[in-house]
């Protein structure tokens, strides 16, 4: 009984949002071996010899897949940003693969490309926030997302809700206990709140592009406010601040300013993005101009020191 290339172009369909995960490794070195034994003139071969070439076959096949799914990963000076989204169907896996697609081309966009790098990994490699973390610190990534991304009908419109994530940071010099660890979570949480996340079938185009922004957003600030805690990663902390500050301003009025009176008002969620941010900048031009005076750099100290100003007199 032959296997038909619909039946064929169907198991492909299924394999391919499970392809980082165990059983899809499996499916995948099924797949080898039927396309192989079509392909391939093996027929002629002892059954001895078609077995060990096909176990040749697979061992590797299985290095690259370790590699391809996260599992291993080679040392790079960039930061990593590991991604581990559940995808139910093909179509939500196109979903997911064009929104980070776009985050990619923004970074690129950004001139951040060299520095930051997406990497999606095996959905299947951990099940909690606790193995995210042990998994995180084990590979050096800087950073997790993962969850899973449902689609299905509302109001008689097929949507895919990208909302359940879950954000894994690498903290550089806070630990477990430390107070510092508790105003990081808040700052996650003041960064990933009141956020779109639903991306209609019909109008996909726009809504993914409007949920890559958000990450964008999330991704660089959860970098640079970690990175921030390290004096040996400052620069590249007020690099990436620099860099999305502009962004979160442009999305409210710049003559916007806080009311002085002890009033309650709705102030723009952005507005307090930036203002966190502006915050940690400015920490962060403190620090690295006095390394720079206890360094006798004084040049480079007076240009920390006008940005700082600069700065202080936008807030």
């Amino acid at each position: 009984m032959g296997i038909s290339l619909k039946e064929i172009i169907d198991f492909i369909k299924y394999i391919w949002p499970r392809r980082k995960t165990k059983h899809g490794f499996f499916l995948i070195i099924i797949l080898i071996i039927l396309l192989s034994r079509f392909l391939l003139p093996t027929n002629g071969l002892p059954q001895y010899a078609e077995f060990i070439f096909y176990l040749i076959l697979a061992l590797l096949f299985w290095l690259f897949w370790l590699f391809y799914s996260g599992r291993r990963a080679i040392s790079t000076k960039k930061y990593i940003v590991a991604i581990a989204l559940k995808s139910l169907d093909p179509n939500t896996q196109k979903i997911i693969t064009t929104t980070f697609s776009k985050v990619s081309d923004k970074l690129k966009i950004l001139n951040l490309l060299d520095l930051i790098k997406l990497k999606e990994i095996g959905v299947d490699i951990f099940n909690t926030k606790e193995e995210a973390e042990k998994f995180l610190l084990k590979r050096e990534y800087s950073l997790v997302i993962h969850g899973t991304v449902y689609g299905g009908n509302e109001n008689l419109k097929y949507k895919y809700d990208l909302k359940n994530f879950f954000y894994t940071c690498r903290l550089l010099n806070i630990s477990n206990d430390s107070i510092t660890i508790n105003i990081f979570r808040n700052d996650m949480t003041l960064m990933i709140a009141n956020r779109e996340w639903i991306i209609e079938e019909s109008n996909d185009f726009i809504d993914t592009d409007k949920v890559a922004n958000n990450l964008v957003e999330i991704i660089l600030s959860i970098i640079a406010i970690s990175l921030s805690q390290s004096s040996e990663h400052l620069k590249l902390s007020i690099k990436i601040i620099e860099t999305i500050l502009p962004i979160l301003q442009s999305k409210f009025d710049p003559n916007y300013k806080l009311p002085k009176e002890n009033t309650r008002t709705l102030v723009p969620i952005d507005f307090i993005r930036s203002g966190r941010l502006r915050y940690i900048l400015n920490n962060c031009y403190i620090s690295i101009a006095n390394n720079y005076i206890m360094s006798e750099e004084w040049p480079n100290a007076l240009e920390i020191a006008k940005k700082d100003i600069r700065l202080v007199q936008i807030a």
